[in-house]
Formats: structure tokens, sequence, C-alpha cells
């Protein structure tokens, strides 16, 4: 297949830094949301190296293996994807049906776990699943994300049983790689919405929600990047440790997991999202505390993730962005704080929220979905 090409423009040049390739920004700013594919059918290899990897994303998720499913069979993805366009709430999707896909992921959840105030297995499942279309970027496939499917309708032609939702879908297939028609919705939405980012000063603060994260010039003192690709840093996350015989700084890292969360896909393009850094020993000792984790060794610096939660949205869809557009950056900062040489504790359940927003001065329209300690 042909190699990724990039889609978004990078804060700083972050390869410069290494001295050795940093795969991961070649992959973030590859990914891109495809709506139109090419036919090409996957084999049982790719079905079960897909397998294979949402089984490790998923332990260093702490997910549910069986709250991903991943289907292959061409006739089930026929029928699924048609089921997902059925109704009003598929006609956002019109293209789907027409598109030959190779395979689709299923978000397969407990409803009340879905519908609940604070979603348990929804953000964990998230974060696996952009794992595995970071994956998927690496090998030239293409993908998107997609809500506001007719569940019920999926729900039984996958034949997932009652007290079932599937939340989000990820389309997968062989993408058009030709820039896309600005008559065609794939081509408005990646002209007008795609490529139009949010600087990290806008997105981020450092210690508390009402101060902006300075974005200066880093020294250029180099470092060696983990460039194992998404298994790797997976495997890394899982064992606790990186691969690097050094590592970046501090700044350069910080810098670098926010600019993973800039990058990453949002519904709408939205971006209603704030990555809040704390840095000083005693707020991270007090974070510690709020999230489980030691108060006497906490994290050397760490990233609160947050985001809008708009009620118009869950009328609209089945779940506000908040709760899968913030995991799926959370996603990325870990990778990127890994490849960086740095490990990652990145928690969405067991936390103070309450705590962690007073700690932080977040707004009241805002849920705390996760913390991501770097040490």
């Amino acid at each position: 297949m042909e190699a990724p090409k990039p889609t978004k423009v990078p804060t700083r040049d972050y390869q410069s830094y290494s001295n050795t390739p940093w795969n991961i920004f070649q992959t973030l700013y590859a990914r891109r949301s495809h709506r139109k594919y090419l036919p090409s059918p996957n084999g049982e290899e790719f079905a079960g190296e897909l397998s294979a990897l949402l089984d490790l994303a998923c332990e260093v998720r702490g997910a549910s293996r069986a709250s991903i499913m991943a289907i292959t069979d061409p006739g089930l993805v026929d029928v699924s994807k048609r089921a997902a366009y059925k109704g009003v709430s598929g006609k956002i999707n019109m293209w789907l049906p027409r598109a030959p896909l190779s395979a689709l992921l299923l978000i397969d959840l407990p409803s009340a776990d879905v519908r609940a105030g604070r979603p348990v297995e929804l953000p964990k499942a998230v974060m696996a699943v952009q794992d595995a279309v970071l994956w998927m970027t690496e090998r030239g496939l293409g993908t998107c994300w997609l809500a506001g499917v007719n569940q019920r309708e999926l729900v039984k032609a996958a034949s997932l049983g009652d007290g079932r939702s599937v939340p989000v879908i990820i389309s997968i297939g062989r993408p058009a790689l030709d820039a896309p028609r600005t008559v065609s919705y794939g081509g408005i939405s990646y002209k007008m919405m795609s490529r139009r980012r949010k600087p990290i000063s806008r997105i981020a603060c450092l210690e508390n929600a009402g101060s902006p994260y300075p974005v200066t010039d880093i020294a250029p003192v180099r470092f060696e990047a983990d460039s194992s690709g998404i298994e790797g840093l997976l495997k890394s996350i899982r064992d606790g440790h990186g691969l690097m015989v050094s590592r970046a700084s501090a700044e350069l890292a910080l810098d670098a997991c926010l600019e993973g969360a800039r990058v990453a896909p949002s519904g709408n393009n939205a971006q209603d999202w704030l990555f809040i850094v704390l840095r000083d020993g005693k707020r991270l000792s007090r974070l510690a505390g709020l999230c489980g984790m030691e108060v006497a060794d906490p994290p050397k610096m760490a990233i609160v993730a947050a985001g809008h939660a708009w009620k118009f949205e869950k009328l609209m869809l089945d779940r506000p962005f908040w709760d899968i557009d913030v995991p799926i950056a959370m996603s990325n900062i870990s990778l990127v704080a890994t490849s960086a040489g740095y490990t990652v504790d990145a928690r969405t359940g067991g936390i103070d929220e309450a705590g962690i927003r007073g700690l932080v001065n977040l707004p009241s329209a805002m849920r705390v979905v996760g913390v991501t300690g770097l040490t």
C-alpha cells in the first residue's frame, strides 16, 4: 500500500529533536477520517493480526476484550454498515452503505454503562480502539470514527443481545488517496474542518484552567525516540517502561503530548476539550491522592484531560462527545509520552472528579475525563 501522507501542520519540527525516527508523529499526522474507499478485501491474516492488536490494546487500557467487536467477514460487514445507516440518525453518514469497506470495529457495551453519568467501560474501550486506529494508519489503511449510528439495527445485525449499546463504530478499508472533491461531503469536511486544528495555547493550560500553556522555544537537546511503532509502544506501556537510551526533556515531552492531543480526531472537529498540565510538586501529590496513586511517589508531571459536556449532544447522539473524544486524545498522549521515554499511568476511573475540578479550577461546563501521569 502507498505510504500514508501527512494531513496536519505540526506545531514545531519534533523530528529535529530526536536522533532516531520519531514515528508516532508520522502516524498521528497521517491519520484522517476517510469516507472514500477502494475495494480491497482483507484476508484471515489481517483478521488475526487485528485481533491480536486489540487483545494488547485492551490489556493496556484495562478494557474488556468483549467491549470491541471486529467484523471482518464481508457479508457481515455489508449487513452491519447498512444497519448502521438505517433511520434518521444514519442519514448523517450517507456515504456509508456505498463504501467498499473491508472491516468494521464496533464498541459493544452494556447500555447502562453508556448511559451512566460517568461511564466506566466506555472511555477504556475508546482508548483501545484509538490504539487500533493508529495501528491501521501505520499499515496504510483508512478509518473513520462514526457516532450517531442506528444502534438498535446494529445490535440486531451483529447479534449482540439485549441490553447492549454501540455508541461508536469505525470504518476500515483501503483509502482512496486522491484529494477529495469539494462537492462531496468528504471533500467539504476535509477542507473545511479536518485541517483546522486549534493551537496548543487554546487547548492547554498550566497548573490551572485560567492559565494558558506557554508555547515557547525548546532547547535543542536531542534524545532517542522509541521508533518501534504502535504495537511496540503499547507493549512498553504494558510493561511499565520505555525502550530509551535517553529521553526527551520535560518541556519537550509535555509539548509533544499536547501536540498529540491537538491532532486527535474530534466529533465535528469541535475540539471542545482542555488539557491542564501540572508540574508543581505539592499539586502533583494532591492530584495523586485524588487519582488513587501513591501520594508519597507522585508522577513527575501530569495532564488532566477535560471536555465540555454539552447537553444538546446527548439529545442528538447517545453520548456527548466529551466521553468519546477526550479518551481518544488520552490514547495519543500516552503513546507520545512513551515514545519520548516516559512511563505513563493513564486513568479514567477511580478518580475524584470533584476534587480534581477544584484543584485545577475547571469551569462548571466541563467534565474531568481522566489523568495521565508521566514519570
